[in-house]
């Protein structure tokens, strides 16, 4: 039973036990409990992820594979396009858990991986089957370079059903600026582009200074260091966005504002 359906019962027989005041009671209850049930299933069938991984998969595979994250997921960007692939990440775990002995075990390497595959199979999109295959590169090389990710997969012999690996992101240094800002900042490109823009990954030392440079035009920074995220409120965008910190061969970088601002590369 989904949300409105379950909070729409708990009202009526809050209403025929207590008249409105039970309605609205037991409104407010079936709203708490739908979330509870929506816990529990989410638990059984494998999709309780970490937010982190899977902002830390969706954030590589943008980076190492632009153009099969454009070519499935067209006119995404973004926060819409992060979130669309952490939804994507996070259904691995209905699939892979019919491949694990037990809801404990959903989040290993031999459960994912023939899970993933079964999304390959299932979907007629080129596309898709192409961005599923790179998501699955992206598994098996990302969630053993960072700690926090220890326990929750498994290594297991690799399978024959895998795709084959993408060659490596050639990571090059350049240039961008930006209309409303006066000066240029040093960044790295992964070759990813937003149409006609620059995708700038900024290093630390530089991203310290972009953002006394956006404060100074009035648009408000702050970092959480428990996320190790900026999160950023500008006058064209309604609700605050977040950029999170990537570890990558050029070390730790901050794409700012890449896929929501018009950075342009300029020559060095």
């Amino acid at each position: 039973m989904g949300p409105l359906p379950l909070i729409a019962v708990s009202a009526v027989i809050g209403f025929l036990v207590g008249g409105l005041g039970g309605a609205g009671l037991g409104a407010l209850l079936g709203f708490i409990l739908s979330f509870v049930v929506s816990a529990a299933v989410r638990l059984v069938q494998g999709g309780a992820l970490p937010r982190k991984v899977r902002r830390t998969l969706a954030a590589n595979l943008i980076r190492h594979h632009p153009e099969v994250v454009a070519s499935a997921l067209p006119g995404l960007q973004g926060d819409l396009l992060h979130k669309r692939l952490e939804e994507i990440i996070e259904s691995i775990g209905t699939h892979a858990v019919h491949h694990a002995p037990s809801p404990g075990t959903v989040w290993t390497e031999t459960a994912v991986t023939l899970g993933i595959k079964d999304m390959i199979d299932d979907t007629p999109s080129r596309e898709m089957k192409e961005l599923y295959g790179s998501l699955l590169d992206r598994v098996r090389t990302d969630w053993y370079e960072v700690s926090y990710l220890r326990g929750i997969v498994e290594p297991a012999a690799p399978t024959s059903t895998a795709p084959s690996r993408s060659p490596p992101t050639v990571w090059r240094p350049i240039r961008v600026t930006l209309d409303f800002l006066d000066g240029t900042y040093s960044a790295w490109s992964s070759g990813m582009h937003w149409g006609d823009y620059a995708w700038p990954c900024f290093g630390e030392a530089e991203v310290r200074r972009l953002r006394a440079d956006l404060e100074s035009k009035g648009i408000k920074v702050r970092y959480d260091t428990t996320l190790d995220s900026f999160f950023i409120r500008d006058p064209w965008t309604p609700e605050e966005w977040q950029v999170w910190g990537h570890d990558s061969e050029v070390g730790k970088t901050y794409d700012v504002g890449a896929g929501m601002w018009k950075w342009r590369e300029v020559s060095t």
